[in-house]
């Protein structure tokens, strides 16, 4: 296959997908255990990374190479964002999520007393607020929108007293007081990843395989770093749970996957496609589960679902 290959790798739950892109890892690492070009997988979780090493096991097993494998990385989103940075040897300092609302609230007080809050002076205290507009922020920043993108959108769309536009200033003004902590939140930390791997030369980073699997929708943030990476790598592998409206039980069910899969589409530009068929229709089963809120119980179901 032609260097700085992508493949995107499609199909409905349990064809495979993710079986096949493990065997192409652990062919490549095994090829050259110590010499060849390293091997990273990026997954949504932790828990997710404790599913591939299973599987990985398996497989090994299977080939009757038991001794472990050289070469491979497996990590999840931000840890990716992390080994990328020290990679490049660019330090940073990572602010706990838990003092995240602490610097929201220096922020708020810094806007107040540049008279910059209205319509939030008021409620400008309560634990709440704090909770909601952070909510808003890892909203914007999952779009891959800093707060000069959305200042600069609001301008042309906003009056200039608009609450909008008071959001996206308490928005600039929560980065500005990271930048004067010297720390980054684990978002504001994949832009700067973003910014460090897009700078960099075609090839510097010397990475073989860069694959990307388990994840059931992607935002513009994490594509865009994607895209970026992939210019490092020989060869991108991504496999993604999705049949379109065009294929035979396709539609509906996947509907919410279209943005995603669009978004594969156009960061990567030249992709090969390759779509799996389910072999056979599972066994039906029950499984019981709770979480703490919608989207976590949400997620846990696609997990299962996917397992």
């Amino acid at each position: 296959m032609n260097e700085k290959s992508v493949e995107l790798i499609t199909g409905p739950y349990r064809a495979g997908k993710s079986m096949r892109l493990l065997r192409e890892l652990v062919e490549h690492c095994q090829k050259a255990p110590l010499t060849g070009s390293p091997v990273i997988l990026t997954v949504p979780s932790h828990r997710y990374k404790g599913l591939i090493e299973e599987r990985i096991a398996a497989i090994l097993k299977e080939k009757g190479t038991e001794s472990g494998l050289f070469g491979l990385t497996i990590l999840p989103f931000y840890d990716l964002c992390h080994y990328l940075l020290r990679l490049t040897g660019t330090g940073f300092r990572l602010l706990g999520d838990g003092l995240r609302p602490a610097v929201l609230i220096k922020a708020m007080e810094r806007s107040a007393k540049e008279e910059r809050l209205t319509t939030l002076q008021n409620i400008s205290h309560f634990a709440g607020t704090h909770a909601q507009i952070l909510e808003l922020i890892d909203e914007l920043e999952r779009a891959a929108l800093t707060p000069t993108d959305v200042l600069s959108t609001l301008a042309r769309a906003a009056a200039s007293d608009s609450r909008y536009i008071e959001l996206a200033r308490v928005y600039q003004a929560y980065w500005q007081e990271l930048e004067t902590l010297s720390v980054y939140d684990e978002r504001k930390l994949a832009f700067k990843t973003r910014e460090i791997i897009a700078a960099l030369p075609s090839g510097t980073l010397g990475i073989g395989v860069f694959a990307i699997d388990g994840f059931d929708r992607l935002n513009p943030l994490q594509l865009s770093i994607f895209s970026a990476l992939s210019k490092q790598c020989e060869r991108t592998l991504i496999a993604f749970d999705y049949m379109g409206a065009d294929t035979t039980g396709g539609g509906a069910e996947y509907a919410w996957k279209d943005k995603s899969i669009k978004g594969l589409r156009e960061v990567f530009g030249t992709v090969r496609e390759t779509y799996m068929e389910c072999s056979a229709a599972p066994k039906a089963k029950r499984i019981l589960s709770s979480s703490l809120d919608r989207c976590l119980e949400m997620e846990e179901v696609a997990r299962d679902v996917k397992d």
